[in-house]
């Protein structure tokens, strides 16, 4: 081969790498949690063909929240034993995929209950009860629980209908308290609006699909890796004035300068936005 024409070639294949390297580096950092949904539990084992129905509900439940990045691991054995596959692989034969990053909570549980109740030749009702519990995978402490009792639900002509039915009248519920665990995190989208000191309105990259409305009030916090460790400093706070789809206007309630004078829209993620969850009296 001529060498000059070997040496376009070598320029032009470092050249394409280098390509690669860089649209790496530029890739967005997902900044939701990664949430491991285990199969839940039972006691009596008349309960065990209804125990995928049930985790897949929850997994569907959590997801629709945009709260979390959820990877569903099949195992019917207590999440402790399974701590160890909490590790960093290439494959889906554990927890964790180098696209997902570190599983900083699982959800497990048990099913308490489940009765069919037959009325008369119309056919059947369901009736389950089951609890979700929220463990921490670093200190395997059960940071949140409650408890889900199906609600009133149609008639179905087999049982086999019957349960998803009734399980479907658990959706809100769940979704409810998913949300009050789970905060919603987003990002600055653009700088709409700034005086040459602070910043006064600008967009963000969360909207009604994640279930905001306006007055909604989020935390700006900066992320820093100091040793290996992210640290999370709160440096301002915004409102939601208008609100579309997968996008929202706010106002800079506090902290429009620092706000002004980290934002890097080459990385986002270096700041973070965090809905401020309202606390049921």
């Amino acid at each position: 081969m001529n060498k000059r024409i070997y040496k376009k070639l070598i320029v032009l294949t470092l050249s394409l790498f280098s390509v690669a390297i860089f649209a790496q580096d530029k890739k967005a950092t997902d900044i939701r949690y990664t949430v491991g949904v285990k199969d839940l539990g039972v006691d009596d084992p008349n309960f065990e063909p209804y125990i995928t129905q049930i985790t897949e509900n929850i997994a569907t439940n959590l997801k629709s929240t945009n709260r979390a990045n959820v990877i569903i691991a099949k195992s019917n054995t207590a999440v402790k034993d399974n701590l160890a596959e909490n590790i960093v692989a290439d494959d889906m034969s554990t927890w964790v995929t180098t696209s997902a990053g570190f599983v900083k909570y699982t959800l497990h549980g048990s099913i308490n209950s489940i009765k069919f109740i037959q009325m008369g030749q119309k056919g059947y009702k369901s009736v389950i009860s089951f609890t979700i519990r929220v463990i921490d995978n670093e200190t395997t402490d059960v940071v949140a629980q409650q408890e889900f009792q199906t609600g009133e639900s149609p008639i179905e002509i087999a049982k086999t209908r019957a349960f998803p039915s009734a399980l479907k009248t658990t959706n809100a519920a769940q979704i409810d308290f998913f949300k009050s665990f789970f905060s919603l995190r987003t990002t600055i989208l653009t700088i709409n609006e700034a005086s040459a000191k602070a910043v006064k309105n600008l967009t963000i990259t969360s909207g009604s699909t994640s279930g905001l409305n306006k007055k909604d009030k989020f935390e700006v916090k900066q992320v820093q890796k100091v040793d290996g460790f992210l640290i999370e400093n709160i440096i301002g706070t915004l409102e939601v004035t208008e609100i579309g789809a997968a996008t929202a206007t706010c106002k800079v309630v506090k902290g429009g300068d620092q706000i002004l004078s980290l934002f890097d829209k080459n990385n986002r993620e270096s700041l973070i936005c965090e809905l401020i969850v309202k606390k049921k009296k």
